[in-house]
């Protein structure tokens, strides 16, 4: 009888692995567009600001971001790194030093390099529906919508401040 408590217990336990690392692969799918270099063509909205622009990411969380429009804008470059944050326009470069203030371009960055350990929710795509998934970063919750390939079209803040469009993204494996 015991024995048989332990057989159980041992399948038991070998069929909640199984589940739970099917789930990671499952989540892992969703960032397997992320191989760096990339390289995201789109546009953005933020408040009064609709823009297009290129992200380059060297790695998760560092990278550059160049305005292309609007006018006001264009050739603006932004570099995210962990040694600082610099603007660069017309040959002249500054860094961002206004830790209150996050700029887009750090969002935008953030958004492109989630990882696993911060998905929060997953919502499988059906014949009528794309799938989502929900990232919680440091700037708050991140909504990603991918298409039917597992590519990710649309990142967007939770409360819609900033919706990213990911028109073409590139990678080191390109």
């Amino acid at each position: 009888m015991l024995k048989n408590r332990y057989i159980f217990l041992i399948l038991l336990l070998i069929l909640s692995v199984n589940i739970l690392l099917s789930c990671a692969e499952k989540n892992a799918s969703l960032l397997d567009y992320q191989v760096y270099p990339m390289t995201v063509k789109g546009s953005y909205t933020s408040g009064d600001i609709n823009a297009e622009i290129i992200a380059v990411l060297l790695s998760g969380g560092e990278g550059t971001v160049e305005y292309f429009s609007p006018a006001a804008l264009e050739s603006i470059k932004v570099t995210i790194s962990e040694a600082g944050n610099i603007l660069e326009a017309q040959g002249v470069s500054l860094p961002l030093v206004n830790k209150e203030k996050i700029s887009d371009a750090e969002i935008i960055i953030a958004m492109l390099s989630l990882d696993s350990e911060q998905l929060v929710l997953t919502e499988s795509a059906d014949k009528n529906r794309e799938a989502s998934a929900v990232f919680e970063t440091k700037y708050g919750r991140v909504c990603v919508t991918y298409n039917q390939e597992g590519i990710p079209q649309k990142f967007e803040t939770e409360d819609s401040s900033l919706v990213f469009f990911a028109e073409k993204i590139e990678n080191g494996s390109e």
